[in-house]
């Protein structure tokens, strides 16, 4: 009798253990997963102002200069993954995609006078934001996890040799080159990112605006934009049947 016992003495710690064990596997796959918890797009709202080229490229014509913008999701992500000059040899092994809001602008100057990129806002509900300064990016994403990325190169203009405005069309290697002009000159595009805070969840819209100037007139392009996320985990998130987002 006390050897079966013994037995089940034995048997009855060791399921608490395995369980215990199975408990820590599955928080630390919880926690390190490198999939998102959240995911998220955001896509330019329609108007009759506004070209929408291709799914979250859109682009308004102005006399002065043509802009187009396209948030930067996880395809646009990899595709820079996949060229050399946005990334660092010295790269962390477990990478993550950036936790700020980037943005890909494609600007052609359609007068006869250079035109210059004042600044690039996001306005919403409760306040306007600014774009980050390249050391600000870094400063953010001083992690190990983000040091695969180049945020010099990412962040910095280039010249655009194509007509061709989307990123997943654009071939990188033979259509940018760097440019150290603080002005877009007439008749040329450039393709430049900017990044921004996260922005609350609770700002389900918000106003993308590109300012610039040539000479002395100023233009403001606004774009709408709508922002969708949800929860890949728990049911926080999850629209309910007959609920409108």
């Amino acid at each position: 009798m006390r050897t079966s016992k013994y037995i089940r003495l034995i048997f009855h710690r060791a399921s608490i253990i395995t369980a215990g064990l199975l408990m820590m596997f599955v928080l630390l796959t919880w926690g390190c997963s490198q999939k998102p918890g959240i995911l998220h797009s955001i896509n330019p709202e329609p108007a009759p102002h506004v070209e929408i080229v291709k799914d979250q490229c859109a682009r308004i014509r102005t006399r002065m200069a043509d802009v187009t913008v396209e948030p930067a999701g996880i395809s646009h992500w990899k595709i820079f993954l996949k060229h050399k000059r946005f990334t660092r040899k010295e790269a962390h092994p477990e990478y993550r995609y950036p936790k700020l809001f980037f943005f890909k602008l494609v600007i052609t100057n359609n007068t006869k006078k250079p035109v210059t990129l004042n600044n690039v806002t996001i306005t919403t509900a409760h306040n306007t934001l600014g774009s980050l300064k390249i050391k600000e990016v870094k400063e953010k994403c001083k992690s190990p996890a983000y040091s695969v990325y180049n945020f010099d190169a990412l962040l910095s203009p280039y010249r655009l040799l194509t007509d061709v405005v989307c990123l997943e069309k654009i071939d990188i290697a033979r259509d940018l080159i760097p440019t150290k002009f603080e002005f877009i000159p007439p008749g040329d595009t450039i393709m430049q990112m900017v990044a921004f805070p996260w922005i609350p969840v609770e700002n389900r819209t918000f106003t993308l605006s590109v300012t610039m100037k040539s000479g002395d007139e100023k233009k403001v392009v606004d774009f709408k934009m709508r922002r969708i996320e949800y929860r890949t985990r728990g049911s926080h998130f999850r629209k309910k049947p007959g609920e409108k987002r």
